[in-house]
């Protein structure tokens, strides 16, 4: 019986079929880690959609889940690109990480949420002051959430520092709520969808950071992008590609997800797509830097600019 790792990894082999063959075999392999989610799935509608192909790119793509292992895994040199949020680029500068950001990657538009603040249908809460003292379930600690939560209720009156934090899967968030175990809990796609019958909106969070700003980002090595430039521009120049592409080819992006993903047909046809990234805009990346520092998930000493590397 397969593991979840290689039935993933033959996941992607079905994507790589369906885009074409691989490179030739002379083409060094570029060592790509990626979560499999909509907003980090660019590396894989590169590979199903024939990008990395044009770009004579030999990719392989490995798949990971928490952010905090893929920043360590471009740290210790057990891969080469990655993708996440640009806060763990800036919170690994702080800490003397030598990582920087070479291109972005899925962009938060306010008219098309994919991240939502859902609490239980009977819910009595419907102000941000009503969550003080509340608990609020994310899917990790002292990250977006907190974050996006702390600029939200800023804006709407509400001091955050009232509010409890619990780290939790989305896929049980929705019973969490129903069993009054938490009060309010930050769902993403597909997740989101899946949940709505068993949930109500409460808040778009994200919005409170800006309008529009980068959710993901594509980072490496700083010692890996001087001695790689090449390899380097021929990456974000095929994923920009693919970034443009994925955002006006759902249905054929959706195949190349469902390849790699547990995820129903009906879920995928559903759910809020990513938006993704088309050109590099420095101030689309630091007012998530900014209510960081505002929040205390970050230190506010490595600024937009510091992070991102010229490629």
């Amino acid at each position: 019986m397969l593991t979840r790792r290689e039935a993933l990894l033959a996941g992607i082999g079905a994507a790589t079929a369906a885009g074409g063959a691989r490179a030739n075999a002379q083409t060094s392999v570029l060592r790509v880690v990626a979560a499999i989610t909509d907003s980090n799935a660019q590396a894989y509608y590169a590979e199903g959609g024939g990008f990395f192909k044009a770009a004579h790119l030999n990719v392989e793509i490995t798949p990971f889940t928490a952010s905090g292992a893929i920043v360590a895994a471009i740290a210790g040199g057990a891969m080469d690109i990655g993708t996440g949020s640009p806060l763990v680029v800036v919170g690994a500068r702080e800490q003397g990480v030598p990582i920087s950001i070479i291109a972005p990657g899925a962009v938060f538009i306010e008219s098309a949420p994919t991240t939502l603040l859902m609490v239980a249908p009977n819910s009595t809460l419907r102000t941000a002051a009503d969550l003080e003292g509340k608990t609020i379930a994310t899917p990790s600690l002292h990250g977006l959430t907190e974050i996006s939560i702390a600029a939200w209720a800023a804006r709407n009156h509400a001091d955050p520092a009232k509010m409890k934090y619990i780290e939790m899967p989305f896929a049980v968030m929705p019973a969490a709520l129903e069993r009054g175990q938490i009060d309010a809990a930050m769902i993403a796609e597909p997740a989101l969808t899946v949940a709505r019958s068993a949930t109500r909106e409460f808040a778009d969070p994200y919005a409170a950071i800006a309008k529009e700003w980068y959710i993901s980002a594509w980072f490496a090595r700083d010692d890996w992008l001087a001695k790689n430039r090449e390899a380097t521009r021929a990456f974000v120049q095929a994923i920009t590609k693919t970034q443009d592409w994925a955002n006006s080819h759902h249905a054929e992006t959706a195949q190349i997800l469902l390849s790699v993903t547990k995820l129903s047909e009906d879920t995928v046809n559903k759910m809020t797509r990513s938006r993704f990234a088309t050109r590099f805009d420095p101030q689309l990346v630091q007012p998530l830097i900014d209510w960081g520092a505002k929040a205390g998930i970050t230190k506010g000493t490595v600024s937009a600019k510091e992070a991102i590397a010229r490629v």
